[in-house]
């Protein structure tokens, strides 16, 4: 009896918060002139444009955070130095969230209370964006394209909320059909973490295979702290795979793979997006030669062929002096998509129009250096429809094919 009172008060305690925290947001709103689906101008002025981020500036991955912000104030520069959107400056306000729950919500105050910024553009961190998405909904004030992939970046559908990183499941997919299409495997091993992220690769790699008439051989499990995969990996090749999926984040596969090589075993292994990062292709063992992933945004090299990738690296090596990745490429990229929707929603700004001008471009890729396409509608805000399968050929990411994936 005592335990479910507790269960009860503790769901009854829950609820209460929850109407409290909605009661404040809209009261907020109220006051502010700021709230509802009917759009608002709330850091919009005469002369200037307001928008937030949070991001990691100082904690474990400030690498991320530090990139994206520069990425996005040097779009908003771009712009602002051709005469800004329809006269108006853009100005970034970015708030380091340390990637902390707590520090994100008190930065997403802030942005929301204080600066009234129009928007939340490009945040970064998972655990950061599902601790403050509903915050920012529930103000009334735009949720744009989270460097997040998960389902809480488009699910549930708001008029106010917009994703553009593709859930790894699906991904995974797509990568699955795409290699399956061009080499003739049978014998299909998995090594996957033990935790949520492990088991969304897993049942996205399963719907692939089972697309394609097949199913794994053998799977495997891994924590992400586990320093040692020898085990698991002499089970996998037992099994004679001949391609492995990893579900697994970079430090575990750098770790699978580190096992492979000393049991001299030489599988095909294709991992997600999660892995599709700059540092592996890199390695200095090699380890990683011939690995590969799923991408949605091209990696910038200086060499590369396209000349706007080229110039846009220069630029950004003059603008920050450090070196232009693949981060600094995200934030730029959707930075611009956001002043695209910006300069179709016209002079008369506001939220529900800036909603329907994203809504109703066409798909987003002259504009964008290295994303993949992102396509909205008035019932679709998850944007994405594909990426790309990517290879690391002589120590850097080489871009195979594009892929598509399912609804």
């Amino acid at each position: 009896m005592k335990a479910g009172l507790k269960r009860i008060l503790t769901a009854g305690l829950t609820e209460a918060m929850r109407r409290l925290r909605f009661l404040a947001a809209v009261m907020f709103c109220l006051g502010a002139a700021s709230c509802g689906e009917g759009g608002s101008s709330e850091g919009v002025s005469e002369s200037e444009i307001v928008v937030g981020t949070h991001v990691d500036l100082t904690g474990p991955i400030s690498g991320w955070g530090v990139a994206v912000r520069n990425g996005i104030e040097m779009a908003f520069a771009e712009a602002n130095e051709a005469g800004g959107v329809h006269g108006r400056m853009l100005r970034l306000v970015a708030e380091d969230n340390g990637y902390d729950t707590r520090r994100a919500i008190s930065a997403v105050q802030k942005l929301l209370g204080r600066d009234h910024v129009f928007a939340i553009l490009a945040p970064v961190g998972t655990p950061t964006v599902e601790a403050t998405i509903e915050r920012v909904i529930e103000a009334g004030t735009l949720h744009l394209f989270p460097l997040t992939a998960a389902p809480s970046a488009f699910e549930p559908f708001n008029r106010l909320k917009f994703a553009a990183l593709a859930p790894y499941g699906p991904m995974l997919r797509a990568g699955v059909n795409e290699i399956l299409k061009t080499q003739g495997f049978t014998r299909i091993c998995g090594i996957f973490q033990s935790d949520d992220f492990g088991a969304a690769l897993r049942d996205g790699a399963s719907a692939g295979l089972k697309a394609n008439g097949l199913e794994f051989v053998a799977t495997e499990t891994l924590a992400r702290a586990d320093a040692d995969a020898r085990a698991q990996v002499a089970l996998l090749k037992d099994s004679q795979c001949e391609l492995v999926i990893l579900g697994t984040i970079a430090e575990a596969t750098l770790t699978v793979l580190a096992a492979a090589h000393e049991l001299e075993w030489s599988p095909v292994f294709l991992g997600s997006q999660a892995i599709y990062q700059e540092n592996l292709a890199t390695e200095p063992k090699g380890i990683t030669e011939n690995l590969y992933a799923m991408g949605q945004v091209a990696m910038p090299y200086p060499d590369d062929a396209n000349g706007a990738m080229r110039s846009w690296i220069g630029r950004y090596e003059e603008r920050f002096g450090a070196r232009a990745g693949v981060e600094a490429l995200v934030g730029y990229d959707l930075a611009n998509l956001f002043i695209a929707a910006l300069k179709a929603a016209g002079p008369d700004l506001t939220r529900e129009r800036f909603a329907a001008a994203l809504e109703e471009l066409p798909p987003w890729t002259s504009g964008a250096l290295g994303l993949a396409p992102l396509d909205y509608s008035a019932s679709d805000h998850l944007g994405v429809r594909g990426g790309f399968l990517a290879q690391v050929k002589d120590g850097r990411w080489v871009t195979l094919a594009p892929v598509a994936i399912g609804e």
